[in-house]
């Protein structure tokens, strides 16, 4: 046991085979070394299948049973040993066209995470030509765009997580901006049926509400547009005019659909 010790120690500082597709290379855990076998793979321009997939191992042969690939990695105490490893790949390529069957979303939106320090940089033309650049081979538009959707959401948290946190976010606006007006309406309080959900939204800031009441031309000019998110919806807006001739927020909602109600709905409330 304090051989054992001694060993493992060695290995967590990175001494003996860390993170290297070897007999014996440690990694860190199975997702760890699930991805350096799929990198690999993909390098290498072939496709594996899992021998066997638990959550204490992980085995892998070539999608070709007469090809000899073989890699297989354990739980060794606090981290994963390669205890089978045959590079021998004797059979032709297992891909077909120029994609990559192993080249998913998740893994190109893992590959290419750290190319962008803001989300608005990430584009699926990027993504592509990063993982054509570096892998050399073509990835789809279709998974490029499902990776942009991930990297997006690992960046800002998806979109059913903001809508939990909507209620508690318009309270905390009201409180730290004096004068602010959030209101959040589920869909019982519009219509008295259906589930439970985000309905509509309604915000306008304190100082654009103190400033329009003192100092700004009274003048309001209504708009909408479209947006592109997940769940669609229609934004609302209601601008005025500075002294400049500049435009100058007012008001703004979020509704489900540009219609009579739901201008009529906005319209009140900005009253």
């Amino acid at each position: 046991m304090e051989v054992d010790e001694m060993v493992v120690d060695e290995l967590i500082v990175g001494r003996i085979g860390l993170e290297e597709l070897k007999v014996g290379g440690i990694f860190p855990d199975l997702k760890v070394f699930k991805n350096k076998v799929r990198e690999y793979a993909i390098d290498r321009h072939f496709v594996f299948v899992p021998v066997d997939s638990k959550s204490t191992k992980y085995a892998v042969r070539c999608k070709n049973g007469s090809c000899p690939f073989r890699i297989s990695g354990t739980n060794y105490l606090d981290c994963v040993r390669v205890n089978r490893f045959v590079p021998e790949h004797t059979c032709p390529s297992t891909m077909s066209g120029n994609d990559h069957l192993l080249a998913t979303a998740s893994w190109a939106a893992e590959t290419c995470l750290g190319l962008f320090p803001r989300p608005g940089d990430v584009t699926p033309s990027l993504i592509r030509a990063y993982v054509k650049d570096k892998w050399s081979i073509t990835l789809s538009y279709t998974k490029a765009f499902n990776a942009k959707v991930i990297i997006h959401e690992i960046m800002c948290g998806n979109a059913e997580a903001s809508y939990r946190i909507l209620p508690a976010y318009a309270q905390e606006m009201e409180r730290c901006n004096p004068g602010t007006i959030m209101l959040v309406y589920r869909t019982r309080q519009l219509w008295g049926s259906g589930d439970d959900t985000f309905g509509r939204l309604f915000w306008s800031f304190g100082p654009s509400i103190r400033s329009f009441s003192r100092t700004i031309r009274p003048l309001i000019l209504i708009d909408v547009t479209h947006l592109r998110g997940k769940y669609k919806g229609i934004l609302l807006a209601a601008t005025t005019l500075d002294g400049v001739g500049g435009l100058f927020p007012l008001a703004f909602a979020v509704v489900e659909n540009e219609n009579f109600d739901s201008w009529l709905w906005f319209l009140l409330l900005l009253r």
